[in-house]
C-alpha cells in the first residue's frame, strides 16, 4: 500500500473509530522542529480541551515494518483514552504549568514559524528559548494559546522554565569519558568532581533530551568555567548536547567549520541546533555569538557591546 493510500484507509478506520469512542477526528500538518510540516491525525474526546496527536508517517513505517493497520487503530485510542484520564488527573492550572515547564534551545532560523506561535528568547542571530511542559512521560510545547488559557504572560513562563531548569541536576562529564563509556556512571552536579583541566566537555541533562538548554544554567556554566580555567566556546552538537572547549589555543574559524561539517555529516536534521560556534564570557556571564566577535590585540572581543540581540545575559 502506498502512503496515501495508507492514510487515506487510516483516516477511515480512525473516523468509525472516533465515533465509537465519543471523540472528533481531526486531520492535521503538524510542525515539528528543524522539519517541514508532517501529516498528523487528532484525536480529541468529546468535552475536551487538548487533542491528542499522532503522526502518520511513522505509523505508516510500522505498517511496513508488519504491524496491522486494526491493531494501530486499537493502540491509538487506548492510548487516546489513557491520555485523556492523565490529563483528568494531573487537572493543569496556572500554577503548576509554571512548576513543571523547563526551557528547549532550539534554531531560530530553522524553525520561524513554530516562533510565531510560541513564547520564546533569543541567544545570538540563530538561537530560540522555548517553553515545555512535562505531561505524565512526554512534553508538550507552550503555544501562544495555552499561555492565554491560563492567563499566563510570556516572561513569567520562561523565568518559571528556567528557573526549574536550575534545580534539576545536570550533567558535565569530558568528551572522552562519554564517547568511549569508560567510566559507571556520568558526573552529575553535586558530586565529586572528577574532570581534568583543558578537558573539551559535554554538558547537557540528566535524561539527555534537550540538553543543550543547559547553557542557560549559571550552576553548570559556573562549574564550567572552574574545570576549563576561565571562558571557554561552546559547539552546539545537537538540540540534546553542547561542547564545551577552553579559549586557548582554538582557532574559532576552525572550529566553525569543524561544527558546519559534522552537521551536515553527523547530525540528523531533527536533532540539529546551529551551525555557529558560541563563547562564554565568564566575568559577564554572556553567551555570546562568536559570529561577532574579532581578535584585538591578539584577544578575542565582542565587536558591537551595544547589540542586545548578539548575546545572552546569564
Amino acid at each position: 500500500m502506498t502512503y496515501e493510500s495508507y492514510k487515506t484507509n487510516l483516516i477511515d478506520a480512525l473516523s468509525k473509530a472516533a465515533d465509537q469512542n465519543n471523540a472528533a477526528l481531526k486531520t492535521d500538518k503538524q510542525m515539528k522542529v528543524n522539519q517541514t510540516d508532517m501529516d498528523s491525525v487528532c484525536l480529541m474526546p468529546h468535552g475536551s480541551t487538548i487533542a491528542r496527536v499522532y503522526y502518520v508517517e511513522p505509523l505508516y513505517q510500522d505498517y511496513r515494518n508488519g504491524q496491522t493497520m486494526d491493531q494501530q487503530i486499537k493502540d491509538i485510542v487506548d492510548d487516546m483514552r489513557q491520555h485523556e484520564r492523565l490529563k483528568m488527573k494531573l487537572d493543569l492550572d496556572a500554577a503548576k504549568i509554571r512548576e513543571r515547564a523547563y526551557p528547549q534551545l532550539i534554531s531560530a532560523l530553522k524553525n520561524k514559524e513554530i516562533l510565531k506561535h510560541v513564547p520564546y528568547r533569543m541567544i545570538g542571530d540563530d538561537l530560540a528559548v522555548i517553553a515545555r511542559i512535562t505531561i505524565g512521560e512526554g512534553s508538550c510545547i507552550l503555544t501562544h494559546s495555552i499561555l492565554q488559557r491560563f492567563e499566563l504572560s510570556e516572561c513569567e513562563v520562561l523565568d518559571a522554565a528556567i528557573r526549574n531548569q536550575e534545580e534539576t541536576p545536570y550533567t558535565l562529564d569530558s568528551l572522552e569519558h562519554t564517547v568511549s563509556d569508560l567510566v559507571e556512571s556520568e558526573k552529575v552536579y553535586g558530586t565529586e568532581n572528577t574532570q581534568e583541566n583543558g578537558k573539551m566537555l559535554v554538558l547537557t541533562n540528566l535524561n539527555k533530551v534537550y540538553g543543550a538548554a543547559e547553557i542557560l544554567n549559571r550552576r553548570a556554566m559556573s562549574e564550567a568555567t572552574q574545570i576549563l580555567n576561565g571562558d571557554f566556546f561552546i559547539l552546539p552538537s545537537s538540540i540534546h548536547e553542547t561542547l564545551l572547549i577552553p579559549v586557548q589555543g582554538e582557532d574559532i574559524y576552525n572550529l566553525k567549520e569543524i561544527v558546519r561539517s559534522v552537521n551536515q555529516t553527523e547530525v540528523a536534521v531533527q536533532d540539529q541546533l546551529s551551525d555557529s560556534v558560541y563563547y562564554y564570557d565568564s566575568h559577564m556571564h554572556e553567551v555570546i555569538n562568536t559570529d561577532h566577535m574579532v581578535y584585538r590585540d591578539g584577544l578575542l572581543c565582542e565587536a558591537d557591546k551595544q547589540s542586545q540581540h548578539r548575546s545572552c545575559h546569564m
